[in-house]
């Protein structure tokens, strides 16, 4: 029976369904296995984006049952940090998001007509506003917090130092876009918090608002397009903790600029312009201090503490004659540019990188004194004893 039109014309839909059909498998096949693949041949060529936190690390093979429980999530976390096409992903879709329908990612970062960046997140608005503030049973926590910190660090020989450094919207609040401006004085957590420890004479403090504040009317200080101090304004934070280090081991010498070159650089845009999505179109004049006679300490590979404390990242350093023997600091991001000013005085440093008081590893480590150092912000959401390591973004 001869073919008629119909049927010919409904065998020719039936195979392009089929082929279709066929192309969407294929695709979804591609989509599933790509990202493996990636991790095998290194295929995502995208620059990996400025996150300024430090990725999961991936978790030591279980060898115990409490070990085997454990790491299902933290595969899973590092696994999200990760992935194949990760960077190509996250970059195409900051991109697509600021072009198509002007929203930046999470809007967290904001740009002022004269140029600087600013950070958004974690409330830090509300932060400077005072809103809301500590609570009497906050601050006692906080209060016991610290001293517990302390007792614990001179029972394993230690001297211990809290450092406080300020945000970049706390020293440049003129910069600011007015939505973000406070109104008239306010009084901040950190402010709080500082009054209430002023009765405990035996905690060691250095706030480092006032002189960083002081120091940024000779020159600037932070990036602008980025949330951290440029080496400038590191080299003021270092100067003034190894001040304090230096009642405790007169044979400590502080930094001088005299002994340091300072140059300038054309640099690409630091993490608030990856943020607002135009890293690649934005640079900045950069200082850069180099010491005249160079670094003495060099970064060693050591024993990881991921396990100790839930730390994802650790610094190891080391240094001949040096004046303190071992020192822990426990950071965040923001000690990453004073970590060259600091290293070349201890003999053995170790970073680590975490909110949480590592008491594990200073039973370990032993050290002659212990540097406590955070920005101000955490303190609008960071809760002692309660936050076990808060994945702070910057």
């Amino acid at each position: 029976m001869p073919m008629t039109d119909d049927n010919r014309g409904k065998q020719e839909v039936t195979r392009l369904r089929q082929v279709i059909d066929l192309a969407i498998c294929f695709l979804f096949l591609a989509i599933v296995t790509l990202p493996t693949v990636d991790k095998f041949l290194g295929l995502d060529t995208a620059k990996p984006r400025t996150e300024n936190r430090a990725l999961a690390t991936p978790p030591a093979r279980p060898v115990n049952l409490e070990k085997i429980i454990d790491y299902p999530p933290k595969f899973e976390e590092w696994f999200k940090d990760h992935f194949g096409f990760r960077n190509r992903l996250l970059k195409t879709y900051s991109r697509l998001n600021r072009k198509l329908f002007g929203i930046i990612k999470q809007v967290t970062a904001v740009k002022s007509d004269a140029g600087w960046f600013f950070y958004t997140g974690e409330d830090i608005a509300d932060y400077h506003r005072g809103r809301p503030p500590f609570t009497r049973e906050e601050l006692d926590q906080w209060r016991d917090e610290l001293v517990e910190r302390k007792t614990h660090t001179e029972a394993n020989g230690g001297h211990y130092l809290l450092v406080i450094i300020p945000n970049k919207s706390t020293v440049y609040p003129e910069q600011l876009l007015d939505w973000m401006k406070a109104e008239g004085e306010t009084t901040t957590r950190a402010d709080q918090l500082i009054e209430h420890l002023g009765g405990n004479d035996d905690l060691n403090i250095l706030d480092l608002r006032r002189p960083v504040i002081l120091a940024s009317r000779n020159e600037r200080i932070y990036h602008k397009a980025d949330t951290h101090w440029n080496d400038l304004g590191a080299f003021v934070g270092a100067s003034l903790i190894t001040e304090s280090l230096a009642e405790w081991f007169p044979q400590l010498r502080p930094l001088s600029r005299s002994n340091f070159n300072l140059t300038y650089e054309d640099r690409q845009g630091g993490d608030l312009a990856t943020m607002y999505g135009v890293k690649e179109q934005t640079t900045e004049v950069t200082p850069i201090l180099t010491p005249e006679s160079g670094y003495a300490y060099a970064v060693t590979d050591e024993q990881n503490y991921t396990d100790l404390a839930g730390m994802s990242n650790v610094t190891f350093t080391s240094s001949d004659n040096a004046p303190i023997p071992r020192v822990v600091i426990v950071r965040d991001s923001c000690t990453e540019a004073m970590l060259p000013f600091l290293s070349d005085f201890f003999a053995r440093g170790v970073y680590l990188w975490t909110y949480q008081y590592p008491a594990e590893a200073i039973e370990v480590e032993k050290p002659d004194v212990v540097v406590d150092i955070f920005v101000e912000r955490i303190l609008q959401h960071y809760k002692p004893k309660q936050d076990k390591n808060p994945a702070h973004p910057l």
